[in-house]
């Protein structure tokens, strides 16, 4: 039996997922002790930003994400503007529930950390999925499938 979508290699897919966002992170974390370092407070910002990112938007991006990247992998050699659009509308789905768990934990500043949770995602969440899509592309060239 032959099927129109491509088989998924579940090893180069996991370590796309989990690297992705990291790999931001980490260069990140460490390019803003760098910068604090020597002084560059407004470098330091902007990379420590992108940090506390990676965490606050992991769980999202783990769930919400993961089945937009099984989506776009559904089409032959899918684009990386696919992975782009595909990551962002996963992270506009996660918006209701991500509203509902702020309201119930911070109450009253619920809304404007929703807000804030919003814009970060709407910058990394297409970032993240960009650089699965790269990485995806190279491990499954350089990992190879197990036979079915």
């Amino acid at each position: 039996m032959t099927d129109a979508m491509p088989r998924l290699n579940p090893a180069a897919f996991v370590w796309a997922l989990v690297l992705a966002p990291l790999s931001l992170g980490l260069l990140s974390a460490v390019l803003s002790m760098l910068t604090a370092g020597a002084g560059l407070y407004p470098l330091t910002s902007f990379f420590g930003v992108s940090g506390v990112a990676t965490v606050i938007g992991l769980p999202t991006y783990l769930t919400f994400g993961t089945v937009a990247f099984l989506r776009a992998l559904e089409r032959p050699a899918p684009s990386l503007l696919r992975f782009a659009l595909n990551g962002l509308l996963a992270h506009l789905a996660s918006m209701p529930i991500v509203l509902i768990v702020l309201l119930i934990g911070f109450r009253e500043s619920g809304f404007g950390l929703a807000l804030g949770f919003l814009a970060l995602g709407a910058v990394f969440a297409p970032l993240w999925s960009v650089i699965f899509g790269l990485l995806y592309r190279r491990f499954s060239r350089s990992i190879p499938r197990r036979p079915a």
